[in-house]
């Protein structure tokens, strides 16, 4: 009997360290979800001040030179804003997928904008429309990421603000 006492014991003892374990690892998993989306809001931040840096200081410019130089910048602040989601690592699978999908977002916008470069440089106009379908990719990408976070953040209890 008192072997069947030790085993109940230890049994029990080991659902607890799991149970503890288990408590943890969701913890864990809430702490990156809760990072990553204050991570997403800076760098939203920044892709939105992108945006409007292309559109008040690239569509508008008459000069093509000066143009594609600000444009090029533009290029490189989005490759380096890639960069940057890069560096954001995570164990938990549901997130790595999440950070896919945004940096596909961001790839798609980072075509485009090459896209655009190529057109002001040559005067294809055919190639505007690549641009204005990686756009609707990226577009595409960034819905999809949304409604990515949104499951997360419900699985984690965050609450996520509008």
């Amino acid at each position: 009997m008192s072997g069947w006492k030790v085993i109940s014991i230890l049994l029990f003892l080991l659902l607890i360290a799991l149970g503890c374990m288990s408590v943890s690892h969701k913890m864990d998993n809430k702490k990156d979800v809760s990072t990553y989306i204050e991570s997403v809001n800076k760098w939203n931040k920044k892709q939105e001040e992108l945006q409007t840096e292309y559109k008040d200081k690239v569509l508008d410019e008459k000069d093509a030179k000066i143009a594609l130089q600000k444009l090029s910048s533009i290029i490189d602040e989005n490759e380096s804003l890639i960069r940057r989601t890069q560096q954001f690592k995570t164990d938990y699978a549901e997130l790595q997928v999440a950070l896919v999908t945004y940096q596909q977002a961001l790839h798609n916008i980072s075509d485009a904008y090459q896209d655009f470069y190529y057109a002001i440089d040559t005067n294809e106009e055919t190639i505007v429309k690549d641009g204005k379908a990686s756009l609707d990719k990226a577009d595409d990408f960034f819905r999809s990421h949304e409604e990515q976070i949104v499951s997360l953040a419900k699985k984690n209890f965050i609450h996520l603000e509008e």
